[in-house]
């Protein structure tokens, strides 16, 4: 069973790894915006009350973290996205470290402070209460997502993928969490010419 949440970035990768190996894997969906991650039911599964995780009552296994978890799929069955190949993988791996190191986080920072900002301006706009004193985006928050997004173009622009010419396990995890970027709509997405014709091969 995979405990997952389709509005989070890990959940979204592991879904598609899951679609695109065709294995078969009971979902369990959790609303965490209600608290669901919080219930006595859960925390057995994964104390640290974090989705998603993969949970095999039969052997009483639970694995936690979303790039460990695709991982762990991969290997249980031949496939093209997580080869045998040792230099191939260890790019893919390296690939994956980057995204759940650097990307992934900073990402999560961008989107959180974006949330913010369109709340602040429902609230307070609106209303007239700020009077021209408009929070804006933190500028180390806007150079972290420049400097990340102009790491993943500059990446993208030496291979078709993002880890060599076929797709693979690396190129699940930067969908999920570019596609995050290009939902709330940050215009500096849409001057990355590989990142949005990587975004166009995930459509």
């Amino acid at each position: 069973t995979l405990y997952c949440n389709q509005q989070g970035a890990p959940s979204r990768m592991v879904l598609l790894t899951i679609h695109n190996l065709g294995v078969k894997v009971d979902l369990q969906y959790l609303d965490t915006s209600k608290g669901d991650q919080n219930t006595p039911e859960f925390v057995k599964v994964n104390p640290l009350h974090q989705v998603p995780v993969l949970h095999i009552d039969a052997q009483n296994f639970s694995l936690p973290e979303s790039r460990a978890i695709m991982i762990y799929l991969a290997t249980t069955i031949k496939n093209s996205f997580y080869p045998s190949d040792i230099k191939k993988r260890s790019l893919i791996d390296a690939r994956l470290f980057f995204d759940a190191s650097t990307i992934s986080p900073t990402i999560r920072n961008f989107t959180v402070n974006f949330e913010i900002l369109k709340i602040l301006k429902l609230i307070f706009v609106q209303r007239l209460i700020l009077q021209g004193r408009v929070k804006k985006m933190p500028e180390e928050v806007r150079e972290a997502i420049k400097t990340v997004l102009n790491n993943i173009e500059t990446l993208l622009t030496q291979s078709k993928y993002f880890a060599g010419d076929e797709l693979t396990l690396a190129d699940f995890a930067l969908l999920a969490n570019v596609e995050t970027i290009k939902v709330s709509s940050y215009q500096s997405v849409e001057s990355l010419c590989a990142v949005n014709f990587f975004l166009g091969l995930g459509s």
